[in-house]
C-alpha cells in the first residue's frame, strides 16, 4: 500500500468514527421520551420500527404500573397494533368489569357490554344484566315493563316466570280499563291464563248492560252462561235490579212473587211488600205511577218501528224522533239500519239523533258493552261503504271516537260522498282546520247532490221536498261550523277560510231555495201537503215530559219513604234528561249536589 493509499484509508476510518447514529442514542437512553424524539425526527429511517416497538413496551409498562382505565385506553389509542395491545385490552376489560360489578346497575352492565361485547367477561356480564333487569321488571307494576324485559332477554332463565307476570299484569290492567281493556286482552292474549275470566267479565258486563236497557230476561239468560267467581255476584246484582224494577210498581203481590223465584232478594222483597200494604199513602202514590209512563203521550214502540217504513218519508222521520223520545231500546238495531241505509237525509239525521237519545238514557258504559257483540258481527260482514258506515255509527255511539273517525273516512274513499258520514265527520273533528275542511267538503257535496236531484230527471215535488229538507240541515251545519271556528284558524289560512265560507253560503242558499221551490210545487199538487219542518210529535212529547215532571213533584211532595222506589226507576230509565234530573233532585237530601252517575 502506498503512503497515499494508507492516508486515504486512515481518513475514512476517522470519518466513519465521527458519523453519529440517532437510533443508537435513543437506544442508549432507553426512555419513552428518547424514542419519541427519535421517531418525530426520523419517522422512516433506520431503527424506526424497533424504536416504535420499544416505545410500546415502555408505555405498556407504565400503563400496567398505573393500572387505570384511562391509562390502558390511551395506550390502546396510541398502539392499537402493538404486541402488547391484546394484554392491554384484557386488563382494561377486567378493570371495567370490576367497576360494573361495583356499581351493579343495568346501565353499568350495558356500558360494559357495549365496549366489550365479545370479551372474556361478556357472558358473566350478560347474566348480571339479565338478573338486574329482571329485578327491575319485577319491581315495576306494568305489563309493558315486563314485555320490554322479555324483548331484551328472550333466552332468559326467567322467561317462563316473566311471561306469567306479563299475563297477570295485562289482565289486571284490562280489568281496570273496563270493556275495551278486556277485549284488548282477549285479542292480544288468546292463550292467556285469564281468558276464561275475561270472557266471564265481558258476559257479566253485557248482562248488566241488558238489564240497564230494561231487558232483564235477556240479562238473566246471558248470566246463566257465566261461570266461575263472577257468576254469583252477577246474579246478585241482577236480582237487585229486578227488585228495583218490581218495587217501582208498589205492588206487594209482585214483590212476593219475586221473593219466591229470587232467593237473593227474598227477604228484602217480602219486607217491602209488608211496608206497602201497611203504608197509608200507598194509594195516593200509585195514582201517580201511570203519569210516569212515557207511553202515556206516545205511540207503542212496535207501531213506531212499523212507521219507519211508511210511504211518506216525513212519517218515517217523525217515528224515529218519537222512538228516541220514548227511549225505545228495542228499536236500536232498526234505527242503525235506517241511519245507514235510508235514502232521505232528514230521516237518517233523526234516526241518528234518536240513537243518541237511547245511549244517553242507558249511559256510555252500557253502550260500549252493548256495542261489542254488534261490532263483532258487523266487522265479519264488512265489505262495502254502507257496512263501514254502520260500524262507524255504532262506534261513535259507544264513545269510540278515534275508531269512528277512521271508519267514517273509510266510507268516503274514492268518489264516495255520503252525506251522513260527512256530517258525522264534521261533528267529530276538533274545532280547527280539519273541521273547516270537513265543512267545506260537506258543502261541496250538498251542492253536487242538489244538482243531481233537482235536474229535469230528478224526483217528483213531494219526494224532492222530503229529500231537500235534510240536505238543507246539512248545509246549515256546514255554515254554522265555519262561523263558529276560532279566529286563529282563519288567520292561519285566510284565503282557504274565505273560499270555504263562500262555498258554505252558496250551499246553504241553494238548499233552502230549492227546498222552498219543491214545497211550493208539492202544495200545488196536493193541498194537504205538510212542510218538512212541521212537527206534530214534539208537542206530544213535551206534554208527556210535563206530565212526568208533575208526577215526580207529587211523589216528592208525598213525603213517603215508598216514593223513593218509583223515583229511582224514573232517575234510571226515563228517556227525558229533564225528568231524570228532577227525580234525582227529589231523591237527594237538601243542599246536595246532583249528579246522574
Amino acid at each position: 500500500m502506498t503512503p497515499r493509499t494508507r492516508l486515504c484509508a486512515a481518513l475514512c476510518l476517522v470519518l466513519a468514527a465521527c458519523v453519529h447514529d440517532p437510533y443508537d442514542d435513543a437506544r442508549e437512553k432507553d426512555t419513552p421520551d428518547a424514542y419519541q424524539q427519535f421517531l418525530r425526527a426520523h419517522p422512516a429511517e433506520h431503527g424506526s420500527s424497533e424504536a416504535h416497538a420499544r416505545l410500546a413496551q415502555l408505555r405498556f409498562a407504565e400503563a400496567r404500573q398505573a393500572h387505570t382505565v384511562l391509562g390502558y385506553k390511551r395506550f390502546l389509542e396510541d398502539f392499537p397494533d402493538s404486541e402488547e395491545a391484546p394484554d392491554a385490552l384484557k386488563l382494561l376489560e377486567s378493570l371495567r368489569f370490576a367497576a360494573a360489578q361495583s356499581v351493579g346497575s343495568a346501565q353499568a352492565w350495558r356500558d360494559f357490554l357495549r365496549d366489550h361485547p365479545d370479551g372474556a367477561h361478556a357472558t358473566q356480564a350478560r347474566t348480571a344484566l339479565d338478573d338486574v333487569s329482571w329485578k327491575q321488571a319485577q319491581a315495576s307494576t306494568t305489563a309493558a315493563a315486563m314485555r320490554e324485559y322479555l324483548a331484551h332477554f328472550p333466552e332468559s332463565v326467567h322467561r317462563a316466570e316473566a311471561e306469567r307476570v306479563v299475563d297477570d299484569r295485562a289482565y289486571a290492567e284490562s280489568r281496570a280499563a273496563g270493556n275495551k281493556g278486556l277485549l284488548d286482552y282477549l285479542e292480544h292474549s288468546p292463550n292467556g291464563a285469564h281468558r276464561d275470566e275475561a270472557r266471564g267479565q265481558l258476559s257479566a258486563q253485557e248482562a248488566e248492560a241488558l238489564a240497564d236497557g230494561g231487558d232483564l230476561a235477556g240479562a238473566y239468560a246471558l248470566a246463566e252462561r257465566v261461570h266461575g267467581p263472577e257468576a254469583e255476584p252477577l246474579m246478585q246484582r241482577l236480582a237487585q235490579r229486578e227488585l228495583a224494577e218490581v218495587a217501582a210498581a208498589l205492588d206487594p203481590t209482585a214483590l212476593r212473587q219475586l221473593a219466591s223465584r229470587r232467593p237473593q232478594v227474598a227477604t228484602a222483597a217480602n219486607e217491602l211488600a209488608k211496608k206497602i200494604e201497611h203504608d197509608g199513602k200507598t194509594k195516593a202514590l200509585r195514582a201517580q205511577l201511570a203519569h210516569l209512563d212515557p207511553l202515556e203521550f206516545g205511540r207503542p214502540p212496535e207501531e213506531l218501528v212499523r212507521a219507519l217504513d211508511a210511504p211518506d218519508p216525513r212519517d218515517r222521520w217523525l217515528a224515529a224522533e218519537e222512538l228516541g223520545a220514548l227511549g225505545a231500546q228495542s228499536a236500536y238495531e232498526k234505527l242503525v239500519d235506517v241511519a245507514a241505509d235510508a235514502r232521505f237525509e232528514e230521516l237518517r239525521l233523526r234516526a241518528f239523533a234518536a240513537l243518541q237519545q237511547l245511549v244517553a238514557r242507558t249511559g256510555k258504559d252500557a253502550a260500549a258493552v252493548d256495542a261489542r257483540s254488534r261490532l263483532e258481527k258487523l266487522r265479519r260482514m264488512a265489505s262495502s261503504p254502507r257496512m263501514y258506515l254502520k260500524i262507524a255509527i255504532v262506534e261513535e255511539l259507544a264513545g269510540m271516537r278515534v275508531e269512528a273517525l277512521a271508519d267514517y273516512q273509510r266510507c268516503l274513499r274514492g268518489d264516495a260522498a255520503d252525506l251522513l258520514a260527512l256530517r258525522r265527520l264534521l261533528e267529530l273533528e276538533p274545532p280547527g282546520f280539519e273541521r273547516a275542511v270537513a265543512a267545506r267538503r260537506l258543502a261541496v257535496t250538498v251542492i253536487d247532490e242538489i244538482t243531481a236531484h233537482t235536474s229535469a230527471e230528478g224526483d217528483p215535488p213531494l219526494l224532492a221536498s222530503r229529500w231537500l229538507c235534510g240536505v238543507a240541515h246539512d248545509a246549515d251545519a256546514a255554515q254554522t261550523a265555519l262561523a263558529k271556528l276560532p279566529e286563529t284558524v282563519a288567520k292561519d289560512a285566510p284565503e282557504d277560510m274565505s273560499a270555504f265560507r263562500a262555498r258554505a253560503r252558496e250551499a246553504q242558499a241553494q238548499a233552502h231555495a230549492r227546498l222552498s221551490d219543491a214545497e211550493d210545487a208539492a202544495r200545488a199538487e196536493q193541498r194537504t201537503h205538510v212542510a218538512c219542518e212541521a212537527d206534530d210529535v214534539l208537542p206530544r212529547i213535551q206534554d208527556g215530559v210535563k206530565a212526568r215532571l208533575a208526577a215526580v213533584a207529587a211523589l216528592a211532595a208525598a213525603k213517603s219513604e215508598l216514593a223513593q222506589y218509583p223515583l229511582r226507576q224514573v232517575a234510571r230509565r226515563d228517556p227525558s234528561a229533564e225528568v231524570r234530573q228532577a227525580a234525582l233532585q227529589a231523591l237527594a237530601p237538601p243542599n246536595t249536589p246532583i249528579s246522574r252517575r
